[in-house]
């Protein structure tokens, strides 16, 4: 049962939309493009695990993105699943290459094909971290906290384990419902009930916060850097241009009529929810009649009258 199914981060979607309209002459143009690559690909890591969920127990309770604010134990858990007999935490790592990694040390050093090498510091310690955070969260609920096991899994099709020790809980995807099917074999004696799982994995989901963060801000991107303009919904390399209650691509022609819609959804997650006539006859450009029947048409409300008018974004 999935309790809580995975969300795209609000960063990642802003960065999404933020990345193709950034200016090339930006000075933190390259910054918020590597922060989009980096991203991204993290979240298509996390989601290249389900494939390998629909081989596990589809009576566990998954948790995905489960993030909780409790005063000094804010943590944030990749996938969480909940078995009547232990917790599962999975770390999700992207990197592609040669992954060496040292059990005494700790070191994780990975070697990209074109033999350029980074270090890292032990994907065990974040991992721990959040199984004591959680260990912590979860004492006072009144019921006995289970065994908490972490795995550390590579999600990259090309990456390649080197493990210097004995270390089973740093696996590449493949090996995650083997590894599942021993640890169930391990902690065999049951602990909950169907009906208690699924209280607890509500009371995580009612802790959940998804972590809000304002991308312009954080990046220190300029308003005036950002490329003002409906894209085409076709294309997508193209500004549209409104003629005749349409939107037509000059490239390939396409038509689509409420392609302001799109455009509109993107400005609420770069700018906000709330916009003007002026700041809508801006983004789309399109003379003032237009932005303020369109405002009107596809904004769910709006407060004052006139300039003053602020509507609201659905």
């Amino acid at each position: 049962m999935i309790l809580l199914p995975q969300q795209k981060p609000s960063s990642l979607a802003q960065l999404e939309v933020i990345a193709p309209r950034l200016m090339s002459h930006s000075p933190v143009y390259q910054n918020v493009r590597d922060r989009y690559r980096r991203e991204k690909s993290g979240y298509d890591g996390e989601r290249s695990l389900n494939y390998y969920f629909n081989f596990l127990p589809q009576s566990a309770i998954y948790l995905h993105g489960l993030r909780v604010e409790e005063r000094q134990y804010t943590f944030q858990i990749d996938h969480l699943i909940l078995f009547p007999n232990f917790f599962l935490i999975i770390e999700v790592k992207n990197n592609a290459g040669l992954i060496k990694y040292n059990t005494e040390t700790g070191v994780l050093k990975c070697i990209k094909r074109d033999g350029t090498h980074e270090h890292y510091g032990d994907p065990f310690i974040q991992a721990r971290i959040q199984r004591f955070k959680l260990k912590k969260l979860l004492e006072p609920s009144g019921f006995t906290v289970p065994p908490i096991h972490t795995l550390v899994v590579f999600s990259h099709q090309d990456a390649v384990l080197e493990i210097e020790g004995r270390q089973p809980d740093l696996i590449i995807s493949q090996r995650l419902p083997w590894r599942v099917s021993e640890l169930e074999q391990k902690y065999s004696k049951p602990i909950f009930s169907n009906e208690e799982l699924i209280y607890i994995g509500k009371v995580l989901k009612n802790n959940h916060k998804p972590k809000e963060v304002d991308i312009m801000k954080e990046c220190n991107i300029q308003k005036e850097h950002i490329r003002n303009g409906v894209w085409c919904t076709n294309c997508k390399k193209y500004i549209m241009k409104r003629i005749n209650r349409n939107w037509r691509c000059p490239s390939c022609k396409h038509k689509d009529s409420n392609a302001h819609i799109k455009a509109l959804e993107e400005y609420k997650l770069i700018f906000g929810s709330e916009i003007k006539n002026k700041q809508a006859r801006e983004f789309l450009q399109v003379p003032n009649d237009i932005a303020k029947r369109l405002l009107k048409k596809t904004c769910s409300s709006y407060v004052g009258e006139r300039k003053t008018r602020v509507y609201t974004l659905s």
